[in-house]
């Protein structure tokens, strides 16, 4: 057992992570990875649960955390002063903090954890946190986070010390790295076609979305296929004068033939699709080298300059320490592979965007993509036109890459956010969680048709004739491992409660594929059929409370349960809401199959907004 203080006499709580218990400690216990059971004593609480309670004020403290990083003044100037860089763009917005990613990364729901912690061990007065865990890393890593007794000043200065030590020996390496990635960076570009100078033209509109593969047609050619924007583009082609150019995100790993192929699948279908298309990837010029490099070099000594920033805290600290878990993404900001990386990107979408076209409108997939603060801040500076940034899938209330604190835009205008002058939505639910961010106007969120699921208005659910008459259950897996390893436990252990049989599908998701050990007893049942199939025969739907195929299910009136992973957030659209069912454990799980008739709805939600004549898209563009 490990103290986390060295004060005595005081209330004292446990943590428990991961430890089945045949007798529960007598104080308070705080379960770090798990909901309490029925069967649990009442000194327990649950901390995934009590985040759950409290979403609103966790989310607020996390987020106050982050802009208290961005205005920490040192040494005269705020953190976001001194990252500006030559061309007037805050580096700020390119950090990983900023761009709070939340797929590959366990910091934001670690976050909002020990900020929960922190407000429990207020509620319940508690001094001192004992942490019981068989991970010798994670308990670790919660003890570094929470509070301490301050150091004596000689420990202080031996601590000081090590620090700078720690630094000293991670600049080296993220030196190197970074070194190698930029080489490899500008070998692998090298075939990437230049940028022609097109300042001069005028054009219509622009849309930016992600490279997909091309699929051929039933005439024997090649065709740009793109799932974000629905039947929109083939709208405009049939009813409209309208014709817009295209850039494709590469999402691929930069890799010199993935990239040929790309580049000259869309230059050979260009005239055969509507609008030209083209990559969003830039060959790298001496100009933009140069920049990049002066750029990195800025970082290396702001990075230094930057120091204190450990000793930052949130207003309301009382001596939580969050800076460990963010810690390595601002090492990797500033002087790691990122760094040059993210330093090429905003140097080529500068220069991009002053050679681009002038387009009078520019519809683009909202995301918070490192390229994206970059890119708005460059349309503003040169005076391209309208920016509409495109909530494609759905809004979620723990997805913190579309939310900010208030005080982001309190100090001036300068270091507010780059922003699209429209924010488009694909339904009222989303609209209502956005205007949380207090500092957007109603005018700039605008309701207009789902797109990307445009194709539910004409898909008809028909029970398929088979095997037998046992009702359908797809289950639709997550792109995080961990996720799927919990879905996949608590199905297989909610067969113990139930005599409820069922035709079973397992569906893995296309960039996250079952691991093969945990699917040993569902073999039978792993299918490849697409989701629009799947659904149509579909009688209920498991999946995880990340996915956003559960927002396809719940549309089509299809019972829907979902699995909550303590380990992470509840990501879903529908958390509080009685459009799907929430479960926690194989019992829950098992009541819910059992009872999934229940949950059929006499009125399917209307939660995104569907029309395939695209009236509001029409409006929105101003297109007859």
């Amino acid at each position: 057992m490990t103290d986390a203080t060295d004060t005595l006499h005081t209330a004292t709580a446990v943590v428990w992570v991961g430890i089945s218990a045949d007798k529960w400690p007598t104080q308070l216990t705080i379960l770090w990875n798990a909901f309490k059971r029925p069967s649990d004593p009442n000194n327990v609480v649950s901390l995934p649960a009590f985040i759950e309670e409290n979403d609103k004020v966790v989310r607020e403290r996390v987020l106050k955390y982050l802009v208290t990083i961005k205005n920490a003044e040192i040494k005269n100037k705020t953190t976001f002063q001194h990252l500006t860089l030559a061309s007037g763009y805050s580096y700020w917005w390119s950090t990983l903090i900023a761009l709070k990613r939340w797929r590959n990364s366990g910091n934001i729901p670690f976050a909002c954890k020990i900020v929960a912690l922190e407000m429990l061990m207020e509620l319940h007065n508690i001094r001192s946190i004992n942490v019981e865990s068989d991970e010798p890393e994670l308990r670790s890593r919660i003890l570094e986070c929470i509070r301490r007794p301050e150091p004596s000043k000689i420990l202080s200065y031996f601590l000081g010390l090590k620090s700078l030590m720690i630094d000293l020996g991670c600049f080296l390496f993220h030196l190197v790295r970074a070194l190698g990635s930029f080489a490899h960076y500008l070998y692998e570009t090298r075939k990437v076609p230049k940028i022609e100078n097109q300042s001069s033209l005028s054009k219509q509109m622009l849309f930016i979305d992600f490279y997909n593969a091309s699929e051929p047609t039933n005439q024997g050619h090649q065709v740009i296929t793109s799932t974000y924007w629905g039947g929109l583009p083939q709208w405009l082609q049939n009813n409209s004068t309208v014709q817009p150019d295209w850039l494709h995100n590469f999402p691929e790993n930069i890799d010199n033939r993935k990239i040929r192929t790309a580049t000259n699948t869309l230059k050979n279908r260009s005239d055969e699709n509507f609008g030209s298309h083209s990559l969003l990837l830039f060959k790298p010029t001496r100009e933009t080298i140069i920049e990049s490099t002066r750029s990195y070099i800025l970082l290396i000594k702001k990075f230094w300059t930057l120091r204190a920033i450990s000793k930052v805290k949130y207003e309301h600290s009382l001596g939580t320490n969050l800076w460990p878990l963010f810690k390595g993404e601002w090492r990797e900001s500033l002087i790691g592979s990122t760094a040059i990386r993210h330093c090429l990107l905003i140097a080529s979408v500068e220069r991009f965007v002053r050679l681009m076209p002038k387009y009078e409108q520019i519809v683009y997939l909202m995301e918070n993509q490192p390229w994206e603060s970059p890119f708005i801040y460059s349309c503003t500076k040169h005076g391209q036109g309208r920016l509409f940034g495109v909530a494609h899938s759905t809004v979620r209330f723990w997805d913190l890459r579309y939310f900010q604190h208030q005080d982001e835009h309190s100090v001036n205008s300068e270091a507010d956010h780059p922003s699209p002058h429209i924010i488009v939505v694909n339904g009222s639910e989303a609209k209502s969680l956005l205007q949380d961010n207090r500092w957007l106007t109603d005018n700039q969120i605008v309701v207009a048709e789902a797109l990307r699921y445009g194709y539910l208005s004409t898909l008809t659910r028909t029970r398929t004739i088979g095997k037998s008459d046992l009702p359908h259950l797809v289950v639709l897996g997550d792109f995080l491992p961990s996720a799927n390893t919990f879905l996949l436990t608590k199905l297989h252990e909610s067969q113990k409660f139930t005599t409820t049989k069922f035709r079973m599908s397992l569906r893995s998701h296309p960039i996250c594929k079952f691991n093969s050990d945990e699917t040993r007893s569902f073999n039978d049942s792993i299918t490849d059929v697409d989701l629009k199939t799947l659904l149509e025969s579909a009688d209920v739907v498991l999946t995880t409370a990340n996915s956003s195929s559960a927002a396809e299910s719940v549309s089509l009136g299809i019972p829907t349960i979902l699995m909550v992973d303590p380990e992470s957030l509840n990501y879903s659209p529908f958390r509080k809401t009685e459009l799907a069912q929430f479960v926690t454990t194989a019992e829950e799980l098992s009541s819910a199959l059992i009872g999934f008739n229940d949950l059929v709805s006499s009125q399917i939600p209307d939660f995104f907004c569907l029309d395939d004549d695209y009236p509001r898209w029409r409006n929105l563009l101003s297109i007859d």
